[in-house]
């Protein structure tokens, strides 16, 4: 898969893919009247174009208009901070944007190349539904951790496959690159799992950083993939603690009979001290011992690998696998 996701532009031509392929709420990038609508939280993210665009030519029938910031950050985000960084970068290119485009030419590989893949990620899913079985997203940006092991087992007890479906964004600073995310989760699948039961595949889509109303988009995504169900799992699309870390998969468990998917919830994998293990938070509770836990970071793993120092709380045989690898980080 041969994407120029380099390039953070490419989220224009991401969203436009994803709208001709029926993903979201929407067909086409909306216009105001459209955006004031998604001030309900269950038609997900709202998709804007930009004007300060590269990708797209104006039709006689497009039309410019202006969004307010403070309308977005309390009906779009609903952050009270104004300054909250994925807020402000969405207003990076300005605060005009434009609906009923047509795409540029010279850009038609690289969407079909978007638009492909997500299409035969589709295909793939509906060939694994065959006789009535049961597929689960489980959505993962981090290198793969004995929490994330913990968490793909709790899901292997819900469902008969498994689909381990990052989302694929232009990257940013300190990011794993994709392919070598791809390289290391397979690498535990083929050590630890049937094969032929869990699978890696991500999905091109983009990150908002809006919490709540980021996992019912989420949600509506994987739907619309053909997924039959998908995990929300603690403050699940969040940055700068804006969001309360259960407020996401409380929302879309509100909303779950209208998203016609169902959400699983998880509430987040630690090391139980007092236990000796690896737990979902609260599952090792005894009337007798009050249980200590112990995070496992995410982070904290990345400045382990950057250092090149190995980290308890991951598989051994992996992390020298992952050292014998230069440059993975963005």
């Amino acid at each position: 898969m041969k994407i120029n996701l380099n390039d953070h532009e490419s989220s224009d031509l991401i969203n436009f893919a994803n709208l001709k392929l029926g993903l979201f709420n929407s067909k086409s990038f909306l216009n105001l009247k459209e955006l004031i609508e998604f001030k309900d939280i269950s038609l997900g993210f709202p998709l804007l174009l930009n004007k300060n665009n590269k990708f797209f030519l104006l039709r006689a029938s497009s039309n410019k208009f202006k969004v307010d910031k403070n309308f977005f950050r309390k009906y779009i985000y609903k952050v009270d901070n104004k300054n909250y960084g994925p807020l402000i970068n969405f207003f990076k290119k300005g605060d005009f944007f434009l609906n009923d485009v047509e795409l540029k030419k010279k850009y038609n590989l690289e969407y079909k190349k978007i638009y492909n893949h997500n299409k035969k990620l589709i295909s793939f899913i509906k060939k694994l539904k065959k006789n009535k079985k049961k597929v689960t997203a489980f959505q993962t940006r981090n290198i793969p951790h004995l929490g994330h092991e913990k968490i793909i087992n709790f899901l292997l007890k819900k469902t008969d496959y498994l689909i381990i479906n990052p989302v694929i964004v232009p990257k940013k600073k300190g990011d794993i690159k994709y392919e070598y995310l791809e390289k290391f989760y397979k690498s535990i699948i083929k050590k630890k799992y049937n094969p032929r039961k869990v699978f890696y595949y991500p999905v091109i889509a983009n990150m908002y950083y809006s919490g709540p109303r980021e996992a019912v988009h989420h949600s509506i995504l994987r739907k619309n993939l053909g997924f039959d169900q998908f995990l929300v799992g603690r403050d699940h699309a969040g940055a700068e603690n804006a969001y309360h870390p259960d407020a996401a998969f409380k929302i879309v468990k509100k909303l779950s009979k209208n998203l016609g998917i169902k959400v699983l919830a998880y509430k987040g994998s630690y090391f139980c001290k007092t236990c000796n293990k690896v737990v979902e938070k609260d599952a090792c509770k005894s009337k007798k011992l009050k249980c200590k836990y112990l995070d496992i970071s995410g982070k904290e793993f990345r400045a382990h690998i950057k250092n090149r120092k190995y980290f308890k709380f991951a598989d051994i045989d992996l992390q020298k696998y992952i050292f014998r690898f230069k440059n993975i980080f963005s």
